[in-house]
C-alpha cells in the first residue's frame, strides 16, 4: 500500500476520499475481525456453558465436544462477581480547576452536574454501565460511545463491542495509535433520522442495501433493516488551538464550512458503501469511547478476559466432570452375587419387608452384596484443586467468590474488614472501572463542547432537589487546560442495613454535631431524604443568592429579605468577599459588598425591633408605640430574630 492510500485523511476530493478511507478500513477489518470475533464467540460459549446463543443472537456456531454442560462453571461465576462488585461501587466524577477564580469554579460545578445528568440519562449508572462492566471481564473491553445527535441537539451514550474496532497493529503496539474504525450495524430509520429529510445523506442512507457484518447472520429482506456503517477517525499530529472555532470546522458565521482551515489534520469520517454522510475536522486524540479494560494487555489497545484466563482450567473441570458421570453411570450401581448351588428362586428375591428365602447352602455363601468403591477421591481432589488455582490466578477468596467466611470470624467488622481487604487486591480492574467514569466525564464535556459550537444555545436538563433545572453552556464551559477529573465512589457506606447504622452510630458519638448530615448522606433510604432535606435549606438559599450576586444576575432573584438567617448570610458572604478579592474580580467584590451591607441593614432592624418588643413585654415603653413594631414591606408579618447558628460570627 502507498502512502497515499494510507494517508486518507489528507484527501480533499470527496469520490477519492471515500475510496481511501473505505479501502483503509477494510484491511484493518478484514485482518482482524474474523479472529476476534471468534475469540469472542468462544468466551461466551464458555460463559453459557452451551451453544444456545452466540454473538448473532442465534445459536452459536461452535461444536460442543462435550456431552454434558458444567455443574460448576468457574468462567461465569467468576465473571458476574467480578461484574457484580464493580457496579456496586457507583463512581461520580468529580471536575476539579486547577488554581481556578469563582467564575471558573463556578463553571466546575456546572460541568459537573451536567456531566453526571447526561451519564445518568444514558444509562451509565444502569443497565449499561452493568453490560459494559460485564463486557469487560468477558470480553476483551466494553465500552460506551459517546456521539452528538444533531438534529436532537443532545449527547448520546451507546454500548459498543470491542471486536468492530480495528486500531492499525503497529501503531498501537503501545496503547497510543493515531487512528481507527468502528464498523457496525444501524437500524436504516436511526440513521436517517440524524439528517434531514431532504438532504443528500438522507437520500444516500434511504437507497443503501442492506448488509451484515456476520457471514451467518441473514437480515437482508427478512426481520432487519439494517446498513452497514464506517466511521474513522485520524488524531491531529499536533496540538490544536482548542479555543478556536476553524479547530471545530466552523466559519466565520458560526456555520460548519468545508474550505475553513482547521489548523491540524485531525479528520473524522462516518460513511456508508457508496456515500460519505460526514466529514469534518476531529480536534481530539481518542475514540470517543469510554472503555472498561480491568487487564491491560501489555502490548496493544485491548484486555485480557476472564474466560481467556480460566479457559484451561474450565476446559479440565469439564473433562473431569465427563470422566466422573460415566464411571458413576458404569461402577456406582450395587451388584448381587448368588452361588448356583444355594438353587435360591430369585423370583422371590422382591422388595417387601419381609421374606423367607430357602438356600441349600449356608446363607453367608449363599449370596454376597458387591458395592465398589464408585470414584476414585483423586478425581474429586483434582478438581476442588483447579478451582482453588483459577481463584488465586484471578485474586479471588472464598469469602468473596462463594461467601465463604474463614473459620473463627464470626463478627461484624471483622469481616467488613477482610471485605475491604479483599476489594483492595484487585487493584487493576477497580482503577480501570475509576478511569473509565472518568473517561465518561471527559468525553461528554468534549461532546457538549463540540455541540454548542454548532448550537450556541444548546442546555443540558437534570433533575435537580425538587424540580427539573437547566444549565447553558456558558455556565459550564471550561477550557480544557483549566480543570482536572477526579473520581469518588458514590457510597461510602456499607451495604447493608444493619452495618450502615452501625457506622452512623459510631459517627454520632464522636461528633453529635453532625448526626443529622451523616443520616443526609444515607438518601438511600427514601424516607431519609424527605425528613432531613430542609436541614440546609437556608445555607443552600443563601449560597445560591451569593451565587447570582457574582454572576451579575437581577437583583429579583438575589435580593436579600427578612427570612434569611442574617448572622449565617453575613458569615457566608464574608468568605466570598474575600474569595473574589484574591482572586481578582473587582465587579464581583462591589456587588457582594452592597449585599452584606443590604443584609447587615436587615439584621439591624430585626435587632432594633425585637428589642422594642421586648420593651413592650415588659411595660418599660407602654404606650409608646400603640400600633406596634411597623411592619415589613409588603404586609407579611416581620419575624423574629433568629438566634446566632453556633461557630458563626455576626
Amino acid at each position: 500500500m502507498s502512502d497515499l492510500d494510507v494517508s486518507w485523511w489528507r484527501e480533499t476530493d470527496e469520490s477519492l476520499l471515500l475510496d481511501k478511507v473505505r479501502n483503509v478500513a477494510d484491511r484493518m477489518h478484514r485482518r482482524q475481525f474474523e479472529m476476534r470475533r471468534a475469540r469472542a464467540e468462544s468466551a461466551l460459549f464458555l460463559y453459557l456453558g452451551s451453544t444456545r446463543l452466540g454473538l448473532s443472537g442465534g445459536e452459536a456456531p461452535i461444536e460442543y465436544e462435550f456431552e454434558t454442560t458444567p455443574f460448576f462453571n468457574l468462567v461465569q461465576t467468576a465473571t458476574d462477581w467480578f461484574t457484580s462488585t464493580m457496579v456496586r461501587n457507583p463512581i461520580r466524577p468529580f471536575i476539579l480547576t486547577q488554581k481556578g477564580d469563582s467564575k471558573q469554579q463556578r463553571k466546575a460545578e456546572g460541568a459537573m452536574k451536567a456531566c453526571e445528568a447526561i451519564m445518568r440519562a444514558e444509562g451509565v449508572y444502569g443497565e449499561t454501565g452493568m453490560l459494559r462492566c460485564q463486557d469487560g471481564h468477558l470480553f476483551e473491553g466494553g465500552g460506551i460511545k459517546w456521539s452528538c445527535h444533531m438534529q436532537d441537539g443532545r449527547v448520546v451514550g451507546s454500548r459498543v463491542r470491542p471486536w468492530e474496532f480495528s486500531y492499525p497493529e503497529r501503531e498501537s503496539r503501545l496503547g497510543h495509535p493515531s487512528q481507527a474504525t468502528h464498523i457496525q450495524l444501524v437500524e436504516r430509520g436511526i440513521l436517517a433520522g440524524m439528517f434531514d429529510e431532504d438532504s443528500p445523506e438522507y437520500a444516500a442512507v434511504m437507497a443503501a442495501e442492506a448488509e451484515s457484518i456476520d457471514m451467518k447472520e441473514s437480515v437482508v429482506g427478512e426481520t432487519s433493516d439494517m446498513v452497514r456503517v464506517y466511521e474513522s477517525w485520524h488524531f491531529p499530529s499536533s496540538r490544536p488551538d482548542m479555543t478556536a472555532d476553524a479547530t471545530y470546522g466552523i466559519g466565520g458565521e458560526g456555520k460548519p464550512d468545508d474550505k475553513v482551515d482547521p489548523g491540524h489534520d485531525g479528520r473524522r469520517v462516518l460513511f456508508i458503501k457508496n456515500a460519505i454522510l460526514v466529514s469534518e475536522p476531529y480536534p481530539y486524540d481518542y475514540v470517543p469511547v469510554s472503555w472498561y479494560l480491568p487487564w491491560r494487555d501489555p502490548v496493544g489497545m485491548w484486555s485480557r478476559s476472564i474466560p481467556e484466563t480460566l479457559a484451561a482450567a474450565q476446559v479440565e473441570l469439564l473433562d473431569l466432570g465427563e470422566k466422573i458421570q460415566a464411571i458413576i453411570r458404569r461402577h456406582a450401581v450395587p451388584h448381587l452375587l448368588l452361588w448356583e448351588n444355594a438353587k435360591i428362586n430369585t423370583r422371590e428375591w422382591t422388595n417387601d419387608h419381609a421374606a423367607i428365602l430357602k438356600t441349600r447352602v449356608p446363607p453367608a455363601q449363599a449370596a454376597y452384596y458387591l458395592v465398589p468403591s464408585a470414584v476414585p477421591t483423586e478425581l474429586f481432589q483434582r478438581e476442588q484443586q483447579i478451582i482453588e488455582w483459577a481463584q488465586k490466578q484471578l485474586g479471588v477468596t472464598d469469602l468473596a467468590l462463594a461467601g465463604e467466611k474463614p473459620p473463627g470470624m464470626d463478627h461484624a467488622p471483622g469481616l467488613e474488614h477482610l471485605a475491604e481487604q479483599t476489594m483492595n487486591r484487585h487493584t487493576k480492574p477497580f482503577q480501570a472501572w475509576e478511569r473509565c467514569h472518568t473517561d465518561d466525564a471527559r468525553m461528554i464535556l468534549d461532546q457538549l463542547r463540540f455541540l454548542a459550537r454548532h448550537k450556541p444555545d444548546m442546555v443540558v436538563m437534570f433533575q435537580g432537589a425538587k424540580d427539573l433545572e437547566e444549565i447553558r453552556w456558558e455556565d459550564m464551559d471550561l477550557e480544557r487546560d483549566k480543570f482536572f477529573i477526579t473520581v469518588q465512589p458514590t457510597s461510602l457506606f456499607a451495604q447493608t442495613p444493619t452495618a450502615k447504622f452501625r457506622q452512623i452510630e459510631k459517627f454520632a458519638q464522636t461528633f453529635p454535631q453532625y448526626t443529622p448530615l451523616l443520616m443526609k448522606a444515607m438518601n438511600e433510604f427514601p424516607d431519609a431524604a424527605e425528613i432531613f432535606g430542609d436541614q440546609d435549606a437556608e445555607k443552600d438559599n443563601i449560597n445560591k443568592k451569593l451565587d447570582g450576586v457574582i454572576a451579575g444576575k437581577p437583583d429579583e432573584a438575589t435580593m436579600p429579605h427578612p427570612y434569611i438567617d442574617t448572622a449565617l448570610a453575613k458569615y457566608l458572604c464574608k468568605k466570598r468577599i474575600n474569595r473574589v478579592e484574591a482572586d481578582g474580580d473587582d465587579e464581583a467584590l462591589d456587588r457582594l459588598s452592597q449585599w452584606w451591607s443590604l443584609v447587615d441593614q436587615i439584621d439591624q432592624q430585626q435587632k432594633a425591633q425585637a428589642a422594642q418588643l421586648a420593651a413592650v413585654a415588659t411595660g418599660a415603653t407602654a404606650g409608646a408605640m400603640p400600633g406596634g413594631p411597623p411592619p415589613p414591606p409588603g404586609g407579611a408579618p416581620m419575624p423574629p430574630a433568629l438566634p446566632p447558628q453556633p461557630g458563626v460570627a455576626a
